[in-house]
C-alpha cells in the first residue's frame, strides 16, 4: 500500500489531482486510515490510474472516465461469474 504522496510520485500525478479523483469518485483510495485519515492506494490501482490519465490526455471529461471505469468493472464481474472451463473460450 502507498500513501497518497508516495503514489503521486510513483505515478507522476499531483496529490491535488488524486484528491480530486477521489472527490469525483473516479479513483477512490483502496483504504482510508480511520485514525489519521491518510488515503492509501494499492498496486492494483496503478493500471486504473494509467487508463484515467490516457483518457484525460485524449480530452475525455471526468464523467466519461467514470463511465468507462464503471463499464470495465461490470465486464470484470461478468467474466469472474463465468465458470472456469468456459473462460478459456473467451
Amino acid at each position: 500500500m502507498f500513501r497518497i504522496g508516495e503514489f503521486s510520485k510513483l505515478m507522476q500525478v499531483s496529490i491535488r489531482m488524486l484528491r480530486y479523483y477521489d472527490e469525483k469518485e473516479i479513483l477512490k483510495p483502496a483504504e482510508i486510515d480511520s485514525w489519521t485519515g491518510y488515503r492509501m492506494y494499492s498496486v492494483d490501482q496503478i493500471p486504473i490510474l494509467n487508463k484515467i490519465i490516457a483518457l484525460l490526455k485524449r480530452r475525455a471529461t471526468c464523467i466519461i472516465c467514470q463511465e468507462f471505469l464503471y463499464i470495465e468493472r461490470d465486464r470484470r464481474r461478468e467474466y469472474q461469474a463465468i465458470p472456469q472451463p468456459y473462460c478459456i473460450l473467451l
